[in-house]
């Protein structure tokens, strides 16, 4: 039986691990994508920002993968008659699951800035590109 809960364990750090660096690396990826879209690359930015969107989508997969394992753990422990355990483990999945939400709300608000500065950029550049045409034709 404890080798039961301790292959489980086991299972759940590895999920647990994957999950974070898949969360430090959408971060890392959002702040490269806010740099470059105000450095003025319009593409590469909006091509980050797809990336981060992608990891975001990977980051709630990971999520589910993990509360299927912690409810095989919840499963066990109940089966085994540790009731102390099965509250500390629901105890600690509440926490990790509102801190997980926190941050895929901001994830969500950081990828959704940056469609806000690509808008922004990119009415800019309409607007000079329609400011030239106005001065070819003779407009001013």
């Amino acid at each position: 039986m404890v080798i039961m809960l301790l292959r489980i364990l086991w299972l759940v750090l590895r999920r647990l691990l994957w999950l974070i660096f898949v969360m430090i690396l959408s971060l890392l990826l959002k702040r490269l994508s806010m740099i470059m879209v105000l450095l003025g690359g319009l593409s590469l930015g909006f091509l980050l920002s797809l990336v981060v969107f992608v990891f975001l989508i990977l980051t709630i997969v990971l999520l589910l993968l993990l509360l299927q394992s912690l409810f095989f753990i919840i499963k066990s422990l109940v089966l085994s008659g540790c009731l102390l355990l099965v509250g500390l483990v629901v105890l600690m999945f509440l926490l990790f699951l509102v801190l997980l939400i926190c941050f895929c709300l901001m994830l969500l608000l950081m990828v959704l800035f940056v469609f806000l500065l690509l808008m922004v950029r990119l009415f800019c550049v309409l607007r000079v590109l329609v400011k030239r045409l106005g001065f070819l034709r003779g407009n001013d």
